[in-house]
């Protein structure tokens, strides 16, 4: 029951109010550099070049004001899975080319043979794993829902031409953010229903693993039941309040790039061109 309250309380990302730079920036140059570093974190081989993107997107959670509690909620939900992608990496992983230490072992037991390169290339594939949800993270920081949904209608706006919803992509997204604590409310109430009705359920047996197949289609079932029915109601409402897609809609606020969105835009863009050459 623990572990399903604290479902509820995890966000994909909340939004830290402060004056910074970063907050000031329209979220279309987010986006797009913030796609840029990613690529570039992504593609990036040299060890030195990954740890300084590592020290680069750090250093924009200052620039942004952001607490250190910032970072923290953002690491937190995906620290299990780190550090078991991290054991996987040095048992299983091979030796990255261009590292030193390939000759010195660390570790040898039976058909495990731990080198000082696998654990460094381990090291290294965490910093660029942590530096993809730190980036994410700090731009659901310092962009509002909102304002992230309307910049992504506007960069996929040239898809109309084309014939895709652009206004119906970026509303999908946001739904989809919107709805994630629901469905974790939902299923800490789903958890909590059945405990109530089966006491003594969490009895030790042989057949643990049948046992949790089917207390977890017994959650799955209910848990989707009523995710559809909050989709029927929120598609009443958008038919009641006449929603016809993106054409001819309006924005409260207008969107301009300013000198600050285009120089972000060319620092990364020169930080993937970076990456790219070596």
């Amino acid at each position: 029951m623990a572990e399903a309250a604290s479902l509820r309380s995890v966000r994909l990302g909340r939004y830290w109010r402060t004056d910074s730079i970063l907050h000031l920036m329209d979220p279309r140059s987010k986006l797009v550099a913030g796609g840029l570093i990613t690529a570039a974190t992504v593609v990036a081989s040299s060890p030195w070049l990954v740890l300084m993107l590592f020290a680069g997107i750090v250093s924009l959670y200052m620039v942004a004001r952001l607490p250190r509690a910032a970072i923290l909620a953002a690491l937190r939900p995906v620290l299990p899975l780190l550090l078991v992608l991290g054991l996987f990496q040095v048992v299983l992983g091979g030796e990255p080319a261009g590292l030193g230490g390939a000759g010195i072992p660390l570790l040898s037991w039976g058909p495990i043979h731990v080198s000082l390169a696998r654990l460094i290339g381990a090291g290294l594939s965490v910093a660029r794993l942590v530096s993809l949800v730190l980036l994410a993270a700090l731009l659901l920081a310092t962009t509002t829902i909102s304002a992230l949904v309307t910049g992504l209608e506007m960069l996929l706006r040239p898809l109309n031409r084309l014939g895709l919803p652009g206004h119906q992509l970026a509303m999908v997204g946001s739904i989809a953010l919107r709805f994630m604590p629901i469905l974790a409310e939902g299923l800490e109430a789903v958890q909590r229903a059945q405990l109530a009705r089966t006491l003594g359920a969490d009895r030790l047996s042989r057949w643990q693993v049948a046992r949790n197949a089917r207390r977890t289609a017994a959650l799955i079932v209910p848990l989707f039941a009523d995710a559809f029915r909050r989709v029927d109601d929120l598609t009443t409402a958008m038919l009641a309040r006449c929603y016809r897609g993106g054409r001819g809609r309006t924005y409260y606020r207008h969107a301009r790039m300013g000198g600050t969105d285009w120089v972000a835009l060319g620092l990364a863009a020169a930080v993937l061109a970076f990456a790219l050459a070596f």
